[in-house]
């Protein structure tokens, strides 16, 4: 499969998976509101720091934060990316927010392929025209 996603800027961890359903425009819509549902609230319930965002990093939506980091995600032609970074308003607590997201971020993985049933994929490489190429992981 080749595609491209975008992520947040200056992401330290991308995990990416396909979002696959409806072609009807409503149906895909309810999929796309239960997948962020899916993702925030299991993740909001083990890391009870995290609260919820609704801001927007270029064509990421920020949907996760706390002090130390935000989570985002995208979505492109049914390849969603989920993407997580140190908060850029704290920086006198990077080091620790870089521990948090080490520490976490391989749980948060798992207990979003966990909650959303999707096979998460790795990246391969990207061509020089940026699309990318993805193969189950």
């Amino acid at each position: 499969m080749g595609r491209s996603v975008d992520h947040l800027t200056h992401a330290k961890w991308v995990t990416y998976f396909c979002l696959e359903g409806s072609e009807d425009e409503f149906e895909r819509e309810i999929e796309w509101r239960d997948l962020v549902d899916n993702i925030k609230y299991p993740l909001m319930k083990k890391y009870p720091s995290l609260d919820e965002a609704n801001e927007w990093d270029g064509e990421t939506r920020v949907i996760l934060e706390n002090s130390l980091v935000q989570i985002g995600i995208s979505e492109y032609c049914g390849l969603v990316s989920v993407s997580i970074r140190t908060n850029d308003s704290n920086y006198e607590y990077e080091s620790l927010a870089e521990n948090f997201i080490d520490r976490t971020w391989g749980n948060m993985v798992k207990l979003m392929r966990r909650s959303t049933y999707h096979e998460p994929l790795s990246k391969v490489g990207t061509f020089s025209n940026g699309n990318s190429i993805f193969e189950k992981a």
